[in-house]
């Protein structure tokens, strides 16, 4: 009989066993599921073709040293076929202008800083640094077409990003300069809290930790806050960045368009303007094509140099 029962237990405890590992496996899946679903969710909200939509977001950052900076920024997404473009402004807790952004469908940007600069940069039209590409090496071409296309994945119109199967395929891309760990899963009332470890590659080549907490609306998987603490090799906590969603609504073409004027001589008077040249686009796309994250054989992503700002 002791055998019996001794042999019972022991089919009890693998039967439990596994069912926490089938357990743990299925929350993990979840995890990882919710994670890609979320992240379409919010593409398909901001690119649905034909719509211009408009996001609120409050962000708070705290530093090592005790710092705490807060902005608000509101994005504009102008999905419009032929007239897609994009615009975001910042300001800072008491409500002035700290940054602003500008991108047109071809990849055309301009970004403004405020703070007491105040200046406007203003990038040449898109066809003149096209029109450098035969002349230059091949190097050089290479370069200039990477800079292209990260202008155009920017703005993301609506003939790179328009179907829901585009944006599908790009659910749960980590780019090469990031590795991510399994994501964990909870549940509290009408939200889910997603947990996910991130390790980086940052511009210097130092490797940082993220740790990554997502609150998520149960009923559409909505983003509502986003938080991320950063360590150190040492594990030391670097910094903390803490996102809301403060709203989000459709817009009109008119007022999207009077915000893009303000890029074509529209600006006030006391902002500073500054116009690169397609040779400064060329210096800055030589940078970033020969710092950009490159994959090797093992997986671990390296970099030759830091890579430049795209301020």
């Amino acid at each position: 009989p002791w055998r019996t029962v001794a042999a019972a237990a022991s089919l009890a405890a693998v039967v439990v066993s596994s069912a926490l590992v089938l357990d743990r496996w299925s929350v993990a899946a979840s995890a990882e599921r919710l994670l890609s679903e979320a992240q379409v969710v919010e593409r398909a909200w901001r690119y649905q073709p034909g719509k211009i939509r408009v996001e609120v977001v409050d962000t708070t950052w705290r530093h090592a040293d005790g710092r705490v900076d807060r902005a608000v920024t509101t994005l504009w997404f102008n999905n419009l076929p032929g007239q897609e473009g994009y615009t975001a402004r910042r300001y800072d807790a008491q409500g002035r202008l700290r940054a602003a952004w500008w991108m047109k469908t071809d990849g055309w940007s301009a970004q403004f800083v405020g703070e007491g600069v105040n200046r406007l940069s203003l990038d040449p039209a898109i066809g003149e640094v096209e029109a450098l590409v035969p002349g230059l090496g091949s190097e050089d071409q290479a370069a200039v077409r990477y800079w292209l296309a990260d202008r155009q994945k920017q703005v993301r119109p609506l003939r790179l990003a328009a179907t829901l199967a585009a944006l599908m395929s790009e659910a749960g891309e980590v780019a090469p300069s990031q590795e991510r760990g399994r994501p964990t899963l909870l549940r509290a009332g009408p939200t889910y809290i997603l947990r996910y470890p991130v390790k980086r590659t940052l511009a210097d080549g130092r490797r940082v930790h993220v740790e990554h907490e997502d609150t998520l609306r149960v009923e559409d998987l909505a983003r509502e806050r986003s938080h991320e603490r950063e360590f150190d090799a040492n594990g030391n906590l670097v910094s903390e960045v803490e996102r809301r969603a403060v709203s989000r609504r459709d817009s009109t073409i008119e007022e999207f368009t009077r915000l893009m004027d303000e890029v074509d001589g529209g600006y006030p008077a006391h902002w500073t303007i500054v116009r690169r040249t397609p040779a400064d686009i060329l210096a800055w796309a030589r940078r970033a094509w020969r710092s950009r994250p490159v994959q090797t054989p093992g997986g671990e992503p390296t970099r030759s140099q830091a890579r430049p700002s795209t301020d």
